[in-house]
């Protein structure tokens, strides 16, 4: 059993008679990638990390918890040539989290850098995150962390759950910039009381850079499990983003994850955004596919090798350079090794 605590904000799930005991946990999710990209504009051929994720934490019953997570990123970014010790990958802290949680009521409490509880959930509905991240954060909208604090509430039967988040928003990456503070709340309801099905209401009111630029959003989600298959669909609309106050994007993903036999995989999801609804060349599209095994054949298998196809269409309205849509058009194949482990230990 597993004393980590649940995405949305519960505290470590401890049975009773463990209440006032100690539990730690720790997780890795690793993953590296071959791939091929066309047309050849630069460096083609490639070898990535596209996933670099260590967790860890401690729990005092279902009273206190203490969350840490760690990724490895490029410094100076995929694009930059400024960044320690040349662009060496180095250690980003991600998540750094004071929990409480009040049992009896329902209700829980977090302060530090705390998860986005959009894009957390989202990382779950989809559960492929080595692959790729979802939507809002893969365009760019959407920050996986920021300082700041949360209130929640669960229902008993964890039939619904709600959260309040306060934060800088900066994202973790940067110190805040004014005087404003986003405040954003986040409902989630399971019909059935489990995670066959989740439906996801998220708003938020904020504001980003010097100028206190707005950065709000809304989003909307449904997934659940059926079988062997695993679905999601959601809504993202933006009002500003990093720094820009005029743009007002939006956009949604579909995804389907199949698990049909054995150790056998395949998915495919389809990302749509616009930067002005109803302009046919303000659109991007991207089409994910792939398929692979994992192994052993376990509720958690912890091996993941995946042969996948990316796909990328950037209408002529938002390309970089006006008229030059074409070279932002890109189709990559990739061959990805992965590996998921995790523990815990009371």
């Amino acid at each position: 059993m597993s004393c980590a605590p649940e995405i949305v904000f519960e505290a470590p799930a401890m049975a009773p008679a463990e209440a006032a005991s100690r539990c730690g946990w720790v997780g890795l999710d690793l993953a590296g990638r071959a791939g091929l990209a066309f047309p050849d504009v630069g460096i083609s051929r490639t070898l990535t990390l596209p996933r670099a994720h260590v967790e860890g934490g401690l729990a005092l019953g279902d009273v206190a918890a203490a969350r840490v997570a760690v990724a490895v990123v490029r410094s100076g970014g995929d694009d930059g040539y400024i960044g320690v010790d040349g662009e060496a990958l180095v250690p980003e802290v991600q998540i750094a989290e004071a929990r409480g949680a009040w049992a009896p009521l329902g209700l829980g409490i977090g302060a530090g850098l705390v998860e986005d509880p959009w894009v957390a959930s989202g990382d779950a509905a989809w559960g492929l995150r080595p692959i790729a991240a979802t939507f809002g954060e893969a365009a760019g909208w959407m920050d996986g962390s920021d300082l700041g604090g949360w209130v929640g509430w669960s229902a008993a039967d964890r039939r619904v759950t709600a959260r309040v988040d306060l934060t800088t928003g900066e994202g973790a990456r940067f110190r805040e910039r004014n005087e404003g503070k986003d405040l954003a709340a986040t409902v989630s309801v399971r019909p059935a009381g489990d995670g066959r099905a989740v439906f996801t209401l998220y708003g938020r009111d904020g504001s980003r850079g010097l100028g206190l630029a707005r950065d709000h959003r809304f989003g909307l989600r449904a997934g659940g499990t059926v079988g062997p298959l695993t679905g999601m669909v959601e809504g993202l609309a933006a009002w500003g983003v990093d720094g820009d106050a005029l743009r007002q994007p939006l956009g949604g993903s579909a995804s389907l994850v199949a698990r049909p036999w054995g150790p056998l995989l395949a998915y495919v999801r389809l990302d749509l955004s616009t930067e002005a609804p109803g302009d046919a060349t303000a659109g991007t599209r991207t089409l994910l596919a792939g398929a692979g095994v994992e192994l052993p054949v376990t509720e958690a298998p912890p091996l993941r090798l995946t042969a996948g196809y990316t796909g990328t269409r950037v209408g002529s309205g938002v390309a970089a350079i006006a008229g030059a849509a074409a070279l932002q058009d890109v189709d990559a194949v990739f061959l990805q090794l992965g590996v998921s482990l995790g523990t815990s230990s009371p």
